[in-house]
């Protein structure tokens, strides 16, 4: 494999929270099969922890900072996001929403269903949230927010006007409100 490709595969890792298998173009998969090889290379280079799962590898930093803790960007936005995909991760468990997983792990959703997740976390969370989101008349512009700060980073896409899919990546971090103490 030539060198630009492999940089080009290494920078993907390194500033793409989420890189799936299904996104690589033909040339370059061929390296990507090589997970466990790209999966060591990561770990020896920058000390991230890399976990293969059926829809590809995700990278993380195996200790607690700071900017680990809050991810994917320091914006409140992002915790909301996180709070939305873990919401709906239980959901899947549990049953409570009707919400079911495709064969690929990702989960078809419409933006009255996000909206309705936002409402319930509102209830339970909303004293965490900052004062914009809290004051929000309506679900449907903090949805949106929601919904375009997945498409950005990754998380999931919008199939139609109707559906938004969310990658099954997308759910494998469990996010919740809480006390934590931290170090001086």
């Amino acid at each position: 494999m030539n060198r630009s490709r492999r940089y080009s595969l290494y920078r993907r890792f390194l500033l793409e929270p989420i890189v799936l298998d299904r996104q690589w173009q033909e040339d370059s998969f061929y390296f990507h099969g090589q997970k466990n090889y790209l999966i060591q290379q990561l770990k020896s280079m920058f000390g991230w922890a890399g976990s293969k799962y059926r829809e590809g590898i995700l990278f993380f930093e195996p200790e607690m900072t700071a900017d680990s803790e809050l991810f994917p960007t320091l914006a409140s936005i992002s915790d909301l996001t996180m709070l939305v995909c873990g919401k709906i991760r239980h959901s899947l468990t549990n049953s409570e929403l009707g919400i079911k997983a495709e064969l690929d792990g990702s989960v078809r959703i419409t933006k009255s269903e996000v909206e309705r997740l936002l409402l319930k976390l509102k209830d339970d969370y909303g004293d965490f949230w900052i004062n914009e989101y809290r004051k929000m008349k309506s679900s449907t512009p903090l949805a949106d927010l929601v919904c375009e700060h997945l498409v950005e980073w990754g998380f999931g896409q919008w199939e139609d006007h109707v559906f938004f899919v969310l990658n099954a990546a997308g759910g494998r971090w469990k996010v919740q409100y809480g006390s934590v103490e931290l170090d001086d």
